[in-house]
This record gives C-alpha cells, structure tokens and sequence, in this order.
C-alpha cells in the first residue's frame, strides 16, 4: 500500500515538469521510398506493434515485437485483402481492416486473429445500384471499432456515369449483422465531404462534415447538430460520452465536457491550419487531459504540439528539427498516443516516437489505451462498469493512493464516493491495465 501511495504521488508530482519540456523525436522506421507510404501504426506498451505501408494499388502488414526497432512482414499483397487500407485493433490477437471488393460495389470489413497472417471477412453489404466505390478513407483512421460491436467508416463514392465523388459513412453494429448507411439519416442535408466519423460507446458517436458536426446518441439511428461550422470541420477526437475534441480546418480546436451542450474554443499556440484532406488523423486525446495534435506554420512546416491539461497550455515539438515539410512531400498521417509519456507519428515515409528503442514492458499505473478497457459511464454518480472480458481482480485508489474498492465484480458502486477522479487497477492474465474514471454528483 505505501509502494503504491508512493508511486501515485510521484507520478503526480513529476509527470507535469517532464511533460512541458521538449520531446526529441528519433525515426524508429526510415523505409525511404517514393512509391511507397505508412500511414498507419499502432503499438502496445509491451513492444508489439504494426504498420501498413502502401504501395500503389497494393498493401503490406508488418508487426515489431520490440517497439519498432526490428519489423517482419506478416502480410504480403498476395494475402492482405486491402489496399491502401483503414486498420484499426482492438487487441494484439484481433485487427480489423476496410476492404473494397474488386467490384466496387461492396463495403467489405475483415479480420486477423493471429496478427495480420491470416484474414477473414467478419461483415460486407452492397451500396445503393447506382453507386461504385472509389476508395475507402484512404488510411487516415477515418475508422472507429468498439470491439466488433460497432465498426464505423467512411467511403467515397460516385454515382454511376458522374465524375464527383462524395463521402460514405456507414455502421456495422450487432457484431456486422446490421448496416446503416448513415446519409440515410440525413434526407434534408446534402453532404458532400463527412470528415472524421467515431463512436466511443454503443450508443455515443459524432459525424464531422461540411455542414456541421452532428452527434448520435442512440448507436446512428438518429443523429442531432451539435456545431454549426460549415466547411470547417475536421478530426474528432471522443475521450468518453461527455468529453469530445473537434478540430477545425480554420485552425482551432473545439472542446466540450458536456456532451456537446456547450463549446469551448482553445486557444492554440500557433497559427496552424489542420490538414483539409478528409480525415487526416491530426488530434489524439487519450483522457480529459491528455492530448497532442498537428499543426502547421506559414511556411508548412508541421509541429506536434502535446497538452496535459486538457488544452489551456500546450508544448511545441519539432520533428528532425522541422524538417517534416508539406512542400517536401512528407505529409503528417497519424498521431498515436500509447499513454502520455509515449508517442508516435507517422508520416508517408518515416514513423518517429519521442521513445528511444527498443521500449516496452510493464506500463505501471500509466492510463494505457491499447487494452481499449473502458469504465462507463464515464462521468458517473452511482455505478461504474468495467469493460473487459474474462476473470479479474480489481482495485480501485483515489489519487491520495486509499484503496476504495477490491474485488472482481465489474460493476461497482461509487454513489456514496465524493466527486473527483478515481484510479482503477485490472489484473488479468498475469498483467495489470489502469484506467481513470470520474465521479461527479
């Protein structure tokens, strides 16, 4: 008990002076090649992780198991059912990816469960006759999956003998029995452009588009404006069912901890212009405070700029000393955050962390998202349910380091705790996973 006490209060102490200084980025993969891209990554704490590097109409799927310092080729374009792909895993053992049959006419999501070598198809529907498929999002993590639940995507279509393309969202849910072509919802709005699409819960999602940004509450089926931006609307980022990030393209960021009720517009640090191409993966927050994004001076050059606070400050870093330039060609995909002291970014040919390799290993009391465990609702003020499946002990500390609750009952009362953040601990499988949740009355 004090060795945890102790531990809490020294992340509390120490987290915030280490987080304002400067990061140095290392490229921990240079696979240098004009025909080729890497677009996405995805990396757990203990090491594992995976990349997809595109090559025209042709993909390859490739693991490290020690934190990016040595990669294998696990899929070959002779295997992997997709090309210039949306991937996203919920676990190690199960990576789901937006596949477009070859007729074009057919939304197609797959599925690995033993690390991209194998993949299987887990749902597909027809789009409407007259439309053939493009592309799918083009590999900017325009992709959202809640554990096979509910899988939501984007699309862009065309209309048989026309030439302009327009965006597809759609939802699988009921583990792919059930598909919603989501501008079904919209019969008195024309959209055009459908920037990001995600969901953090069953029931909870946003749609960013040219009209606005739009929230669900009900799993897609019926959909509410929440911001009134046309045309400047961008990534989304949704930390739980009332914390939610919108970047505009104009060059702020939007904040609600309401729902959507009410916005607050943060102050950024830079003028920056969020990439304009639909769905590019520029803001990442991993809990009310912990945040980072990709913005973008007047002579394109791109920083990544982190917060701890939930957006009132933030930290500017330069990658290869700002080298990474639009005019280059070394365009920002993605930025990934493991937990608040590791990060990644992705650009077409390089992937840099601010982590010296080779990294991995037990992720201590850290808030780790890659076990995608989730204490809902999210805040709460009487039960608290854990997310995970499987045998489990649990115990949850306040952050003066008091145990409050021990045991492996997944759901757990919290009426009678006083309002503030509360620390809980999952041991299964001989691994321990934290995550933080809030009670407010």
């Amino acid at each position: 008990m004090k060795q945890l006490n102790f531990l809490i209060l020294s992340l509390l102490l120490s987290f915030g002076s280490a987080f304002s200084q400067s990061w140095t980025w290392n490229s921990i993969l240079d696979g240098y090649d004009a025909t080729k891209s890497m677009p996405l990554i995805h990396m757990y704490p203990d090491g594992f992780g995976w990349h997809v590097k595109n090559s025209g109409s042709t993909s390859t799927f490739h693991i490290t198991t020690d934190g990016g310092k040595n990669w294998k080729l696990k899929s070959s374009p002779a295997t992997l059912p997709f090309s210039f792909p949306d991937v996203e895993s919920t676990s190690q053992n199960s990576i789901y990816a937006l596949a477009v049959d070859a007729s074009k006419e057919k939304i197609r999501i797959t599925h690995s469960k033993d690390q991209g070598e194998t993949w299987q198809t887990f749902a597909e529907e027809n789009i409407s006759a007259n439309l053939n498929i493009f592309q799918n999002g083009g590999g900017t993590n325009a992709f959202s999956v809640l554990n096979g639940n509910l899988i939501a995507g984007i699309v862009k279509v065309y209309k048989q003998g026309e030439s302009d393309l327009f965006d597809l969202p759609f939802l699988f849910k009921d583990n792919g029995s059930t598909f919603i072509n989501v501008l079904d919802k919209f019969s008195s709005i024309d959209f055009k452009t459908v920037y990001d699409i995600a969901f953090v819960s069953n029931n909870v999602g946003l749609m960013s588009t040219n009209k606005g940004v739009y929230k669900t509450t009900d799993g897609g089926d019926t959909w509410t404006e929440v911001i009134n931006e046309s045309s400047d609307n961008g990534k989304i980022s949704m930390v739980n069912e009332m914390t939610f990030y919108v970047g505009l393209h104009k060059g702020s960021m939007e904040k609600t901890t309401d729902g959507g009720a009410t916005w607050t517009t943060l102050t950024l640090p830079l003028e920056v212009s969020f990439n304009a191409w639909k769905g590019a993966n520029t803001i990442d927050f991993i809990d009310e405070s912990c945040g980072a994004y990709i913005g973008r001076s007047k002579r394109k050059t791109y920083f990544v700029f982190r917060t701890n606070d939930g957006g009132n400050s933030w930290v500017k870093d330069s990658l290869n000393d700002g080298l990474v330039n639009y005019d280059a060609g070394d365009v920002l995909f993605p930025i990934y955050i493991m937990d608040c002291n590791t990060m990644f970014v992705s650009t077409r040919w390089q992937i840099f962390s601010n982590k010296s390799l080779p990294f991995g290993g037990d992720v201590g009391v850290s808030n780790s998202r890659n076990e995608k465990i989730k204490a809902f609702p999210n805040p709460s003020n009487s039960n608290i349910n854990i997310d995970i499946t499987g045998n489990v002990n649990i115990e949850v500390h306040n952050t003066l380091g008091k145990l409050l609750y021990r045991g492996n009952n997944k759901i757990i009362e919290v009426i009678d705790w006083p309002s503030g953040i509360y620390i809980a601990s999952i041991k299964s499988n001989s691994k321990t996973i934290t995550t933080k949740f809030l009670v407010q009355h």
